[in-house]
């Protein structure tokens, strides 16, 4: 696999953790309302991510995909209270917030100890093994530097661009400056708003509606 291939994959799998969860979070303030919807909504994303995680060589996102299928088929035959409350408050794909959290802001070291905890939790009937938990934990870095240098690689491409072409970057003459003030006025404070929802969902300080409303700060954004 060449780097120009390599890096648009890792690319497209960081992308399609980042539509799960918005699926996830619009489901949990949507219409699914029990255990069993919630279960089939997160299972259908999490076959979708192992497929392209397979398809990008990413081995130990395919077996955290799978190790965490196979404990919600268990929580699904097994139903109790407690179970229920796992899935229903959206604590069952916290750890996959986690991973779309350190992709997008890999030197906050408080979403790999955290992702570590939601793996090891005393609600999965299986935990995950330590020695897989390192082997993900080291190829969740690789591929956050994967996607930094593809953001890279986009930048320097933009900026040789800007250097060498005679088109210089403008605004459309009919664009109200008003509007363009308002513009970069709101992205700046979304992006200090997403920074600081993106820390409560590392330390579990924000329910399923939290949750939700961070999802929908980073795709205003994007």
């Amino acid at each position: 696999m060449d780097d120009n291939n390599m890096l648009e994959k890792a690319d497209t799998l960081s992308a399609e953790i980042d539509n799960i969860i918005m699926g996830l979070s619009m489901t949990s303030t949507g219409t699914i309302t029990d255990a069993t919807g919630y279960l089939n909504e997160f299972m259908t994303g999490l076959e979708g991510i192992a497929k392209t995680a397979n398809a990008s060589g990413h081995t130990e996102i395919v077996k955290v995909s799978q190790w965490c299928q196979n404990n919600l088929l268990f929580l699904k035959k097994n139903p109790s209270q407690e179970n229920d409350f796992f899935i229903e408050s959206g604590e069952c794909w916290h750890w996959l917030e986690l991973i779309s959290a350190h992709l997008a802001d890999p030197e906050e070291t408080s979403y790999i100890s955290a992702l570590s905890t939601e793996l090891l939790r005393s609600e999965w009937f299986n935990a995950y093994k330590e020695e897989d938990l390192q082997a993900l934990l080291l190829q969740l870095k690789l591929l956050a530097n994967e996607n930094n240098n593809n953001h890279d690689h986009d930048t320097a491409s933009a900026n040789e661009q800007s250097t060498t072409s005679s088109l210089a970057f403008t605004w459309d003459d009919d664009t109200h400056p008003e509007f363009l003030e308002a513009f970069f006025e709101e992205t700046t404070e979304l992006i200090s708003e997403l920074a600081t929802l993106l820390k409560k969902v590392a330390n579990g300080e924000l329910d399923s509606e939290g949750r939700y409303n961070a999802s929908r700060v980073a795709h205003t954004i994007k």
